[in-house]
């Protein structure tokens, strides 16, 4: 049998980025007004990605899955939306811990 080949793109949500429609985008975000209208913005106009799995680090206003919800481009390529509620804390300059 043959492994699947694999291949992962980080990329800053607050940055312009080219749509990858051969992939599916993981979003790891804050449940924050900003986030969240950037992920709508990725969606709007046009798919970004092939599908959509949306992960934020905490607990998801009723607001905020509405407008999700109320974004058609988004809800039909959305595969998962989930509350992992991890809180980082900056212990160094460049070390996160959770």
């Amino acid at each position: 049998m043959r492994a699947a080949a694999a291949a992962a793109v980080v990329e800053n949500i607050e940055k312009k980025r080219e749509p990858l429609l051969s992939i599916s985008g993981v979003y790891f975000i804050t449940p924050t007004d900003r986030s969240v209208q950037r992920l709508l913005d990725d969606w709007k106009v046009r798919p970004m990605y092939k599908t959509a799995h949306v992960f934020f680090t905490s607990k998801v206003s009723p607001v905020h899955l509405q407008v999700i919800k109320n974004c058609s481009g988004l809800a039909q390529r959305l595969r998962s939306l989930k509350e992992v509620s991890v809180r980082f804390v900056q212990d160094q300059i460049r070390l996160l811990v959770a």
